[in-house]
């Protein structure tokens, strides 16, 4: 349900004041920062964007891979993350069971698993949807959560198309960045789509409609599962590393010391 219309001008006036009163603003996407930017005139000096990123005590070297799309192997692609109220990518899950119904040979070797809280309305419907392919583990502690996404063939990033969904870049975006695992980013085109890209982390598909996510699938799983379409640039993955992150908020706070603004 969509709020009325003063609501939002209400909400949009109160995100006016409370970015113009501050003495410098820091967001979590640049896509943020340019809409903020665009919305309420703010000069862009007083702006900057300090993505979430990844610790990097979280992870250790990166899993020596040999590739899991030979025949016979199976493939195990894992979602990580909380899934609650209007957040389930359904489109795109109806796509990877149309491919899954379409191919009984890979259904049987393949899995998709899901970690995290999950309502369960959404736990029935993604059920409905993937049947035995779908593998629901629930929460698990945040080392375990990470030794899970290292170790699955490919790490999904999933979102609905909605309205700002082009402007979100999840959180787990960066850890599956340091994990090593090949992502595959089932998202409208973006922010977190340029980042995937030019991390050469592994593969986009920003099309919604069932049938062709369902068409496109199969080579994209494949290319990922044996490495063909993943060619990590490890300059611009550090890029997102909190101790380079922690590093440029530290520069924001020095410079508003010393211009007398904290």
């Amino acid at each position: 349900r969509q709020d009325p219309v003063w609501i939002k001008k209400r909400r949009l006036k109160a995100e006016g004041r409370i970015l113009w009163a501050a003495d410098h603003v820091v967001c979590a996407t640049e896509g943020f920062r340019e809409t903020f930017i665009e919305r309420h005139r703010l000069d862009p000096a007083r702006i900057t964007a300090v993505h979430n990123g990844f610790d990097p005590d979280d992870f250790p070297a990166p899993i020596q891979r040999s590739g899991a799309s030979g025949d016979g192997a199976s493939i195990v692609m894992i979602h990580s993350g909380s899934l609650y109220g209007e957040g389930l990518p359904e489109r795109f899950l109806s796509g990877l069971g149309r491919m899954l119904s379409r191919d009984p040979i890979r259904s049987g070797r393949f899995v998709l698993r899901f970690i995290g809280v999950m309502d369960d309305a959404i736990a029935r419907r993604i059920d409905s949807i993937l049947g035995a392919a779908a593998r629901i583990d629930g929460y698990l502690d945040h080392a375990d959560a990470v030794e899970a996404v290292r170790r699955a063939d490919i790490a999904l990033l999933a979102v609905p198309h909605r309205e700002n969904a082009s402007l979100v870049v999840h959180g787990k975006l960066f850890e599956y960045l340091a994990s090593g695992t090949p992502i595959l980013a089932a998202i409208p085109e973006g922010e977190a789509a340029c980042i995937v890209r030019e991390t050469g982390t592994g593969a986009v598909m920003t099309e919604d409609d069932p049938d062709a996510v369902a068409d496109m699938l199969p080579d994209v799983i494949d290319s990922l599962a044996d490495g063909r379409n993943v060619h990590p640039d490890m300059n611009k993955i550090e890029k997102y590393n909190r101790i380079h992150l922690t590093g440029k908020l530290a520069r924001i706070l020095n410079d508003m010391t010393e211009s007398g603004h904290a």
